[in-house]
């Protein structure tokens, strides 16, 4: 099958062909799904947004779609909702046992959290009582438009923004406080913090000199709160960050020759005292928090804590990696961030002789689907356990289906990363990522082996793999085709389209085949090649791209037959008399994805069906009538009304093409369907039965058990020639009997028997 998706969509319509339909209209009723699949647990990504004493904040990521804001009153111990009013959109700060939520009003939209904005208030609370007290702005503060507008300090009663005003919201309306730099200091010098006692801040400001030694200059100043000027600034090279803590200001210097914490008093700050933390870091980021006095240095795999004379390296190995700092001014104690390789994010707190206890960790929540392929009998996913990081490994599994009973979870051997694509056909199943990565092979969930391809996997199908412009075949076989870019197979049989709009499909198992051509009706755009399709008789494809406001529509057509049809939507994938496809929607202000949903359509009937998925989450079809799909709490699966009526047709054979009599000659057998048990007949070449072999059923689709020894019914082997043998057997859900990948003959092929 094709790789799963994520999804995109259109509308419009244009074209016709061979017997043409109505394009469907949109779609009302939605699939109701018969399988549930319990998603797997695993810790959510976490984020502390603000803390004060023992009450904490944080965002819990659920899904690509949900993100749950809690607060604690205990230090994490338990956790409940955030109140509405403090949730969404503004940011939050947290001081003296309270929290201070900025109130804004978006204005235009722009990257990520840097709308342009106006400050419409803030909202005090306490998390211990519940008491929320709002405090307004005067028209002319309200007028403001800002972008990246947040909170940067709060501190007795004074909060500081991102644009450096200073607010006194300690009355009904908040009352702006004029800070005047000193003399000297550069133009754009904005406020980093206030000091503790709500007198003064401190400020940073950075000069581009292209005449000097150094491309900037930067600098750092103090002003009082009152409205009288501030001092002279301080020029200090290599400055990076400025926080305030206490009636400290805290800054980190980073040179060419090393990297160095400084801290000094608020009121004097050119009398500081520094430690030099490593050498030679120009060319390197750097990043300075400060918690309750505690100075915190992120660099590369490495934390410093510092206080005082202390200093301890916290090195990004072991337990817990990507340690960072956070800058809360007055928890507990001091809290730092990392990742466990179990239970995910975790913040941890700082002992006064620079121990960390990791106390605070995430919960559990449904994990999440990054790859999903649908077969036969089963369902297989990689997700996100243990924990949501962004990287693997990441468990590979499989359940299998049997009406409407799920079987329990079973590993596939190895693990995945989560930029890795999964493809199932029949009982075969590849792993696959990028040409520096081997891709893996499996059957009947076993490793069979782990190659570097010469191509990106596109699709499988039986013993069939789609690389695009060459179909490799499982024993190394290599097909070159005529694709310009993307072909298609079913079994063994190849598609491609080429400029002229012509279809070329081709029998890889018969070589001395004519090929069938298909020629294509001319739209108003042009067709797209990485949206051609193949499922047994019939061709799909695409044309138009809604990213460039061109109405995308598709068709299928039977290249037997000539009986076409058309509809809105871009084709994702091709199944026994459906499809799946994206419809697309407007695209909404400020954002950057179109919308869409996705929908299948069964072509015979025409009928649509809207396939309940969140946007961005995974879906797949077997091909044969059922399509899954990753919801937030489980992978459902349901039936597409007029699917999967087709008799099963036969994939793909590996077997040696001779066996020697007295051998065993073991073909490896790839179906479309399930199969009730059956037998294998073989035939000399007058046509005469030799030997009949009983076959066990298969709810795979694949048969791996096959033998015959290369003698007759007699025991006695069989003189040397070719013979013919037929595979007969009815599929499990009484759709009729297995054909050759064509449909119009029996399942057979030849093989060699040498004395």
């Amino acid at each position: 099958m094709r790789r799963s998706f994520a999804v995109m969509l259109t509308t419009a319509l244009l074209a016709t062909g061979g017997i043409l339909f109505a394009p469907a209209a949109a779609a009302e009723d939605g699939l109701t799904p018969d399988i549930h699949v319990p998603l797997p647990s695993m810790w959510a990504s976490q984020s502390l947004t603000a803390a004060t004493g023992k009450s904490l904040v944080r965002t819990v990521y659920v899904n690509s779609h949900q993100q749950d804001e809690e607060y604690s009153i205990d230090n994490g111990a338990t956790w409940r909702p955030l109140p509405a009013e403090l949730a969404g959109s503004g940011s939050l700060a947290g001081y003296g046992g309270e929290f201070i939520k900025l109130r804004r009003t978006v204005i235009s939209p722009g990257g990520e959290g840097c709308e342009t904005s106006k400050l419409n208030g803030f909202t005090v609370w306490n998390p211990n009582t519940g008491v929320q007290r709002k405090v307004e702005l005067s028209a002319a503060d309200a007028s403001v438009e800002v972008e990246c507008l947040w909170l940067t300090d709060a501190v007795r009663g004074l909060v500081l923004t991102s644009d450096g005003r200073v607010f006194d919201i300690s009355g009904a309306t908040a009352v702006q406080r004029k800070i005047k730099p000193g003399p000297g200091v550069p133009d754009g010098a904005l406020p980093v913090g206030i000091s503790a006692d709500g007198t003064t801040v401190a400020l940073r400001a950075s000069v581009y000199d292209p005449k000097g030694v150094r491309s900037e200059r930067t600098y750092l100043a103090v002003a009082p709160i009152s409205g009288a000027a501030g001092s002279a600034p301080i020029e200090i090279a290599g400055l990076t960050d400025v926080v305030v803590s206490g009636q400290n200001v805290h800054y980190l210097i980073r040179t060419a020759a090393k990297l160095t914490v400084c801290r000094a008093p608020i009121a004097t700050p050119a009398k500081a005292k520094c430690v030099s933390l490593r050498k030679g870091d120009q060319d390197y980021e750097a990043q300075l928090e400060v918690s309750q006095g505690l100075e915190q240095v992120t660099w590369r795999s490495t934390l410093w804590l510092v206080s005082g004379a202390q200093v301890k390296a916290l090195k990004t190995s072991g337990k817990v990696t990507e340690l960072r700092g956070t800058g809360f001014r007055d928890p507990v104690r001091p809290l730092v961030r990392g990742l466990d390789p179990q239970r995910g994010d975790v913040y941890g707190q700082v002992s006064p002789k620079l121990g960390v206890s990791w106390s605070i960790p995430s919960r559990k929540v449904p994990t999440r689907i990054s790859a999903l392929a649908l077969s036969t009998n089963r369902v297989t996913a990689v997700d996100s356990r243990p924990h949501a990081a962004e990287a693997g490994p990441a468990p590979l599994w499989y359940r299998d289906l049997q009406g409407t009973s799920v079987g329990p979870e079973r590993r596939l051997p190895g693990s995945a990363e989560l930029t890795e694509e999964l493809f199932t056909s029949a009982g075969r199943t590849v792993l696959d990522c990028c040409l520096s990565v081997k891709a893996r092979f499996y059957d009947q969930g076993r490793l069979i082996l782990k190659q570097k391809l010469p191509f990106n996997v596109d699709e499988i199908s039986g013993p069939y793999i789609d690389g695009g412009d060459r179909v490799r075949r499982m024993d190394g076989a290599t097909f070159m085709t005529g694709a310009d870019g993307d072909s298609a197979v079913f079994g063994s049989l190849v598609a491609w389209l080429d400029r002229t709009d012509t279809v070329t499909i081709r029998d890889l198992a018969a070589p001395g085949t004519a090929d069938i051509v298909v020629h294509l009706p001319k739209q108003a755009y042009e067709y797209n090649f990485g949206r051609l399709q193949l499922w047994g008789d019939w061709v799909g494809i695409s044309w138009g791209d809604a990213n460039q406001g061109q109405p995308e529509s598709s068709l299928v057509t039977n290249f037997r037959t000539g009986e076409t049809h058309t509809t809105v939507g871009e084709l994702q994938d091709l199944g026994d008399g459906y499809a799946l496809l994206h419809r697309f929607g407007a695209l909404a202000e400020g954002e950057y994805e179109l919308p869409y949903t996705v929908v299948t359509w069964s072509f015979g009937s025409d009928e649509i069906r809207a396939v309940p998925v969140p946007q961005g989450n995974q879906v797949a079809i077997d091909g044969i009538g059922r399509v899954a799909w990753a919801a937030d709490t489980a992978i459902e699966i349901a039936k597409v009304p007029g699917a999967g009526t087709s008799a099963p047709r036969l994939l793909g054979v590996l077997a040696k093409a001779s066996v020697k009599a007295g051998k065993k000659w073991t073909p490896q057998v790839d179906m479309s369907k399930a199969l009730k048990a059956g037998v294998l007949e073989i035939r000399d070449r007058s046509g005469r039965v030799v030997r009949t072999i009983s076959t066990k059923a298969t709810a795979t689709g694949s048969l791996r058990t096959l033998s015959w020894d290369g003698r007759n019914s007699a025991k006695k082997k069989v003189p040397a020639g070719t013979y013919t043998w037929t595979l007969r057997a009815d599929a499990t859900d009484g759709t009729g009997t297995l054909t050759d990948v064509t449909g119009t003959a029996a399942a057979s092929g030849e093989v060699k028997v040498i004395r």
